[in-house]
């Protein structure tokens, strides 16, 4: 079997295994989202003294919505890891377009990590907003993993820009023979 060969057939194989954890992904999403229980135990167990039955309807829908961003942008990035697949499903070692897919999935890492820190200090607030004065708080997690989604989703874009250049020199190749 040629490289190509090998390679086209992987790329097959690990673009429907990109589209199928997209679909598990989005279904426990949904689960989650629809399943009040699940929300009702996870906030008192995130929070002390604050109870899910406590909370007013606009502090439920502000949780979900902070809560939702960091999922979507994983979702972007794992439809971009998808399309870099299906480019290489021709079997073309240095696809055009490639580099693009690799760039915006870094970048979706680095919206994953960012928006992690910004929405839990936001929900922490948006949570605690209705304690007695002195009680609210807002609580900033910074953690090693998101400092390695960053150092990552850098390598990432890089490689992405690295496989720019090298497919516009194969394209250059190509015409030149």
């Amino acid at each position: 079997m040629q490289p190509s060969q090998s390679i086209a057939r992987m790329a097959t194989q690990l673009s429907w295994f990109t589209l199928i954890s997209i679909g598990l992904f989005v279904t426990a999403g949904a689960v989650v989202f629809w399943y009040p229980g699940y929300i009702a135990q996870a906030v008192p167990a995130q929070l002390e003294g604050v109870e899910w039955v406590d909370l007013a309807g606009w502090q439920k829908t502000l949780m979900h919505l902070f809560g939702s961003v960091a999922p979507l942008l994983l979702l972007y990035g794992l439809w971009q890891v998808r399309a870099f697949f299906e480019l290489y499903r021709s079997g073309d070692l240095f696809p055009s377009g490639a580099g693009l897919h690799i760039k915006r999935f870094g970048q979706a890492l680095v919206g994953v990590a960012i928006a992690q820190i910004v929405a839990g200090a936001a929900i922490s607030a948006v949570l605690t907003a209705h304690l007695p004065d002195g009680q609210g708080m807002v609580a900033v997690n910074l953690s090693s993993t998101n400092l390695a989604t960053l150092v990552i989703a850098a390598l990432i874009m890089m490689m992405g820009r690295l496989l720019d250049e090298a497919s516009t020199i194969a394209e250059e190749n190509r015409s030149i023979v």
